[in-house]
């Protein structure tokens, strides 16, 4: 947006928040990085009230991040994030381990920091609230550009956006789910590509692409009546999560000899309102708890898995046909 004009979209507010409370850049070093007018970003911040809230980073933008472990997550639930601000220090740096900063994404902004405000950073991880919408092309490249200028690298970069309708018309339904499901993923994955390659001298720890799937998108499975999901229609959720694995087999041949290991994770039947389904329904129906698959989930995270990359790994131990 040209300098001077008199309104900002809300998007633009949200990212001058992030810059002034979590990146702690001064409005005149805001105002050189977005072009805006020192009127429109003290407007931004002053719009909005900020509690204090464990984890916020305490950064000085004239020095580069030298240690920790940079984790941006799109749409990560509120249990992944908390496993991982509790994180203990890596032992030696042969292994995963903290501490960790987060990027906690949110198309809200406000949503986004309402929710840190419920989490507690320990042994100094800390975290950011990012606002990323995955299906606009501005919002994933204002991210990666944000994440660029706050922390100059990313170690672990997680995607986990998804939408799974039933019923309605199924054309619309499954250009939806291609977009959410898959098409954000490779845009996401394209645009922080080269953070994710940003290697530290001191570190030799591997990065990882990490995709979150489903084993409704197992094209053995859907063709075997014997899957426990075979009886789940969901063709358009299917199809994406296929795509989603096909695209993830891409990057790891694509990034071989980089040094960032990619996986897809299947998280499971968790008791989430996924589809709109009821949590108490799912677990009735031997649903997992959010929390268990989190731990799951940070120990894939941490490299407890690597020697299955190249599967589909399956939730707590195991792989699963593609």
């Amino acid at each position: 947006m040209p300098r001077g004009t008199k309104h900002l979209t809300e998007a633009d507010r949200q990212r001058v928040r992030t810059l002034y409370f979590d990146a702690k850049l001064s409005p005149s070093e805001i105002e050189r990085i977005t072009g805006f007018t020192l009127g429109q970003i003290k407007r931004s911040r002053e719009s909005v009230q900020v509690g204090k809230r464990t984890g916020r980073p305490k950064m000085n933008p004239d020095e580069p991040v030298d240690e920790g472990r940079e984790a941006i997550r799109a749409k990560i639930s509120a249990e992944v994030v908390k496993t991982l601000l509790r994180a203990e220090p890596a032992a030696d740096d042969s292994t995963g381990g903290g501490p960790y900063h987060v990027f906690l994404c949110s198309r809200d902004w406000t949503k986004g920091e309402q929710a840190a405000a419920s989490l507690v950073a320990e042994h100094e991880n800390s975290l950011s609230v990012l606002p990323l919408d995955v299906t606009s092309a501005e919002s994933v490249k204002w991210a990666a550009q944000t994440v660029d200028s706050l922390a100059g690298r990313v170690d672990i970069l997680i995607n986990n956006a998804a939408v799974m309708r039933y019923g309605g018309d199924p054309v619309p339904t499954l250009r939806e789910a291609l977009e959410t499901n898959l098409v954000s993923a490779y845009a996401i994955s394209e645009a922080f590509k080269s953070l994710l390659m940003v290697q530290l001298p001191s570190s030799k720890k591997d990065k990882r692409l990490i995709h979150m799937t489903c084993d409704m998108g197992s094209i053995a499975h859907r063709s075997d009546p014997s899957s426990k999901t075979y009886p789940i229609t969901a063709p358009e959720y299917r199809i994406s999560k296929a795509g989603l694995n096909m695209m993830a087999a891409c990057q790891r041949f694509d990034l071989q000899g980089s040094g960032v290991k990619v996986c897809v994770y299947n998280t499971g039947y968790t008791a989430t309102d996924l589809a709109g389904l009821d949590p108490d329904m799912k677990r009735a129906h031997g649903a997992r708890e959010v929390g268990e698959v989190a731990e799951a989930f940070v120990r894939v995270v941490e490299g407890y898995r690597d020697e299955e990359f190249g599967q589909m790994l399956d939730t707590l131990e195991g792989t699963i046909p593609w």
